[in-house]
C-alpha cells in the first residue's frame, strides 16, 4: 500500500510539473501571435479584449462582444506595434466570434490550430489574456470541465479563470493548439466557455467575402444612436436628465461667477453630458457647445457634475 501511495505521488508530482513546462512553453514560444484590442467610440477607448492571429496576412479572430458598436478597432501586438482594423469576414454577435483584418506590412506570427473534437473533459488547458485590458498576455491554467451544446455548438466549459478584458483569447491544450475561443460569463454569470475552434475552421472553409470594416462602424453608430434616443426618451433617461440639469444649476448658483454667464465667457461655465452631449449652463439653462468650442477652451473647463 505504502509502493502505491508512493506511485501516486510520483504520478502525481510529474502531471505537477509538465504543466508548469507546458505554461512556460507557451508564454515563450507561441503567445507572439496574441493580441490586445481596443474598441474605440468618438476617439476614445471604451472596452477592451483579446484576440488572436491565425493568417500571417492579418486574420484575427476574437469575440463578437469585445468589438461591439465600435467606431474603430485598434490591434496591439506583443510587441507594441498598433494596426487598424480595415476589414472583416463574418460577425456573430449570437454565437459571440467576431473573424477580422489587419494589414501589415511583414508577416505576422500565427498560432497553431488544433482539433477541438478530440479534447476532451478533463483534459489541461492554457488560457491566455489581457485581464482589464493593461495586464498583457497573462496565463491561467485549468480543464476543461465539461462540453455544452447550445444551439448545436458543443462549447468547451473550463474553469481556467477569463477576467474581463480576457473575452476573445486563444485556449491551448498540452499540444501547444489552439482548441477554442475563450469567453468569460457567456451564456451563463461565472461560467467561462471557450468556442471550440473546429467550428470556426468550418466557417473559414466557407468562400467568406472580405468586407470594409467601415459599414460596421456606419451600422453601429446607427445603434448606439438608436440606444441613445430609446434611452432618453424612457423614463429612467428623464429621470436622468433632470438630475443632471438641477445639478449643474445648483453648482452654478454656489458661485456667483456663474450666475450671469454670456456666450463670450466661456472660461466660466458648469460642464455637463446631457444626452450624450457636452452641454453647459447659462441662466439655468443647457447649452450646446461645438466641437471647436470645446478644443478652444478645454484649458479653462470647470466641471460640477459629470454623467
Amino acid at each position: 500500500m505504502i509502493f502505491i501511495r508512493n506511485i501516486h505521488l510520483i504520478v502525481f508530482l510529474i502531471c505537477f510539473l509538465q504543466s508548469g513546462q507546458l505554461a512556460k512553453e507557451i508564454y515563450i514560444f507561441h503567445t507572439d501571435p496574441v493580441v490586445k484590442i481596443h474598441n474605440i467610440v468618438d476617439d476614445e477607448i471604451v472596452g477592451s479584449g483579446t484576440g488572436f492571429i491565425i493568417d500571417k496576412k492579418g486574420v484575427l479572430i476574437t469575440n463578437a462582444h469585445v468589438i461591439e458598436l465600435a467606431d474603430e478597432l485598434m490591434v496591439i501586438t506583443k510587441d507594441n506595434k498598433e494596426y487598424k482594423v480595415t476589414q472583416y469576414y463574418a460577425i456573430n454577435d449570437h454565437k459571440d466570434y467576431a473573424i477580422l483584418k489587419i494589414n501589415s506590412p511583414t508577416k505576422l506570427p500565427v498560432v497553431r490550430l488544433g482539433n477541438s473534437d478530440q479534447s476532451a473533459v478533463g483534459d489541461d488547458v492554457i488560457a491566455v489574456g489581457n485581464p482589464h485590458g493593461f495586464l498583457t498576455h497573462t496565463l491561467t491554467k485549468g480543464i476543461i470541465s465539461s462540453k455544452r451544446e447550445f444551439d448545436d455548438v458543443e462549447y468547451l466549459q473550463i474553469d481556467a479563470t477569463i477576467a474581463p478584458g480576457s473575452s476573445g483569447g486563444p485556449l491551448f491544450d498540452s499540444n501547444r493548439q489552439v482548441i477554442g475561443i475563450t469567453t468569460a460569463g457567456f451564456l451563463y454569470e461565472n461560467f467561462n466557455f471557450a468556442i471550440p475552434i473546429n467550428y470556426i475552421q468550418k466557417i473559414l472553409k466557407y468562400n467568406l467575402r472580405e468586407k470594409s470594416y467601415s459599414e460596421i462602424a456606419l451600422k453601429n453608430k446607427r445603434e448606439r444612436d438608436k440606444k441613445i434616443r430609446e434611452f432618453w426618451s424612457s423614463e429612467e433617461g428623464k429621470k436622468q436628465e433632470s438630475s443632471i440639469y438641477f445639478n449643474c444649476k445648483d453648482g452654478l448658483s454656489e458661485n456667483k461667477e456663474f450666475q450671469h454667464l454670456t456666450v463670450q465667457e466661456l472660461s466660466n461655465y458648469c460642464e455637463c453630458y446631457v444626452k450624450s452631449v457636452k452641454t453647459f449652463v447659462r441662466d439655468g439653462n443647457l447649452e450646446k457647445i461645438s466641437d471647436s468650442d470645446w478644443d478652444r477652451i478645454s484649458e479653462y473647463t470647470q466641471s460640477c457634475y459629470k454623467n
